[in-house]
């Protein structure tokens, strides 16, 4: 372990990678775990003041300061809640911070009551300090919460006008500055184990994402390729489910594809597809999914517009962007249309058959 400024700059927060995807992934990982370590860490507390408020009834002194112990109980369960609202992990660190440091500063005031520390007192104390890596939090915010805690009860103490006898003070600066030394350690350790977590477990579900998309999309027009056709659907009734009530399964083709590649070569034709594929893409933009079925043939999932309309408009398009490539190039579709209501389609290829009756009942009419 080498102690340069990079380590310490990984160390200094939880998610500070220099990847924006790579920070965002974090953000949104550690959002679900600090939520849970409030929950856990504010749940505890209120269970070790009840434990303290029940011991000290028994000692017949809960009447003195039980006031201070039931205001972090009810600052505990609001956390609690605030927890499960909160989805923004600055706001969720300050909530634990606010949480500890409040804490601290009833057990400050139970000290001054009772005019010492007692054993059950001191072992709270140190259970503050214990609960603080159960938030993932960097070396920054910890530090902090340590320095805020350790502070007040210091200065509350030493320099106060209450009498704590040297005795005691020695006895509350070891278990001080012991029970910060070891959180900042395990928070430190923490940290460093959850960032190798965070980038391995980014890496695996970018491969992932690569190697979903290398299977599922056409390396040549990046269209998507016909395994891709159900999800096609499925995703375009997730997003405009209740917005359009129809969806349109077009099935197209090139018109004389062979001849452009025959007259003018296979570089020209595959110019050509591509072309046409980032024409169609572009101009549907999140409203279609197009698919290269094989070779010039294409289904294009389409809602939101007329569909014929779309596909004339596309066919000038490219015939526009074609004639300034090549003038002698003669570029034509013909295309298919089988509207249905927007839902998930079962019998698929029973719309694929129709829509593609269509397409060559027009092509045997003489194409387009």
């Amino acid at each position: 372990m080498h102690f340069t400024p990079d380590f310490f700059n990984k160390l200094w927060s939880i998610y500070n990678f220099k990847d924006p995807d790579l920070n965002n992934f974090a953000q949104q990982q550690l959002i679900a775990e600090t939520q849970s370590g409030l929950k856990i860490m504010s749940t505890l507390l209120i269970l070790l003041i009840l434990l303290a408020m029940l011991f000290f009834k028994q000692m017949s002194l809960i009447s003195g300061y039980s006031l201070n112990y039931f205001w972090v109980i009810a600052l505990a369960a609001h956390i609690n809640i605030s927890s499960r609202i909160v989805s923004e992990i600055k706001t969720l660190h300050a909530l634990g911070m606010t949480l500890l440091v409040i804490s601290a500063t009833a057990y400050v005031f139970i000290a001054h009551q009772t005019g010492g520390f007692s054993p059950l007192l001191l072992a709270n104390i140190v259970l503050l300090f214990m609960v603080i890596p159960m938030i993932p939090w960097g070396l920054r915010e910890a530090s902090l919460v340590i320095l805020a805690i350790y502070s007040l009860l210091t200065f509350s103490t030493v320099f106060s006008n209450s009498t704590f006898d040297y005795e005691t003070l020695k006895i509350l600066q070891f278990f001080l500055l012991a029970a910060g030394v070891t959180s900042l350690i395990l928070v430190i350790r923490s940290t460093l184990l959850r960032k190798k977590e965070l980038i391995a477990h980014f890496d695996l579900q970018k491969a992932h994402s690569e190697l979903y998309t290398l299977s599922n999309v056409d390396p040549l027009t990046g269209a998507w390729n016909r395994r891709y056709t159900n999800q096609a659907n499925i995703d375009l009734v997730n997003s405009f489910k209740g917005t359009y009530n129809e969806l349109h399964f077009i099935i197209f083709d090139l018109d004389k594809f062979k001849s452009l590649n025959d007259t003018f070569g296979h570089d020209f034709g595959d110019r050509v597809l591509i072309i046409l594929s980032k024409t169609i893409m572009q101009a549907a933009e999140k409203k279609g999914h197009l698919i290269r079925i094989g070779g010039d043939e294409f289904i294009l999932l389409l809602v939101g517009f007329e569909a014929n309309e779309f596909m004339l408009k596309i066919r000038s398009d490219i015939k526009s962007v074609l004639a300034k490539e090549q003038q002698d190039a003669i570029f034509d579709l013909s295309w298919g249309i089988k509207t249905v209501p927007l839902a998930y389609i079962e019998d698929s290829e029973s719309i694929y058959q129709q829509a593609d009756s269509a397409l060559y009942k027009h092509k045997n009419l003489g194409h387009n």
